[in-house]
C-alpha cells in the first residue's frame, strides 16, 4: 500500500476560506486540478510502498512518539517550483508555525529512520490546494487566511484512482 504521514486541517472555517481561494484561482487558470475539501493536509513525511509487517512496525515507532498540539496560523500562497512556473499552489503557515511543524515532522523521521524512512528534501510546512497540468505563473501573497490547534498526527493510505486520490485513515498519535 503507498502510505504518507501527515496532520490534517480540522477547522471548517479554514477549509471554507481555501475553497474560495481555489475557486478563484479556478477561474483564472482553467487546467488547474483543485486538491478536495476532505484531503488538506500537512505531508510530515512520505513513506512509499509498504506492506503490513512494515505498517505494524511504523505503528509500533510512532506509539512512543509525543508532542504537544500546535497552534497553526495559516498564510500566504505559494507554488513550487516557483510562482513563476508553478505546478502545485499551496497555503503556507506563518514562521512559528512553520517552526514547530518541522520539529514535529523531524521527531516523526527520527523515530523512523531506523526502519529506512527519511525525508528526501527539506520539510516545507504547506497544504498542497492546487496542482498545475501547465506551469502557471501566480501572484504570491501574505494573507492571513485562519488558525487552529492540530493535536492529531494520521498515517494514512494512498490509493491513486483517475479521479483523484483516496485516503484512508490507518491509525492515529493524539498530541499529549
Amino acid at each position: 500500500m503507498r502510505a504518507f504521514i501527515a496532520m490534517e486541517i480540522k477547522n471548517e472555517s479554514v477549509k471554507d476560506n481555501i475553497i474560495k481561494i481555489q475557486e478563484e484561482l479556478i477561474k483564472q487558470y482553467t487546467f488547474v486540478k483543485p486538491v478536495k475539501r476532505d484531503q488538506l493536509h500537512f505531508t510530515l513525511l512520505f513513506l512509499g510502498e509498504i506492506d503490513e509487517s512494515m505498517l505494524i512496525k511504523i505503528k509500533e515507532s510512532l506509539k512512543a512518539l509525543t508532542f504537544k498540539p500546535v497552534e497553526v496560523i495559516y498564510k500566504g500562497i505559494g507554488a513550487f517550483p516557483n510562482t513563476r512556473s508553478a505546478r502545485v499552489i499551496w497555503i503556507g503557515v506563518d514562521e512559528n508555525s512553520s517552526n514547530e511543524l518541522r520539529k514535529i515532522a523531524k521527531m516523526v523521521e527520527d523515530k523512523l529512520a531506523p526502519l529506512g524512512f527519511e525525508n528526501d528534501k527539506e520539510f516545507t510546512a504547506h497544504i498542497t490546494i492546487l496542482r498545475a497540468k501547465d506551469r502557471v505563473s501566480i501572484r504570491e501573497s501574505n494573507d492571513v487566511i485562519g488558525k487552529e490547534l492540530l493535536d492529531e498526527i494520521k498515517v494514512k493510505k494512498s490509493e491513486l484512482k483517475p479521479d483523484g486520490p483516496i485516503y484512508t485513515d490507518l491509525f492515529t498519535i493524539h498530541a499529549c
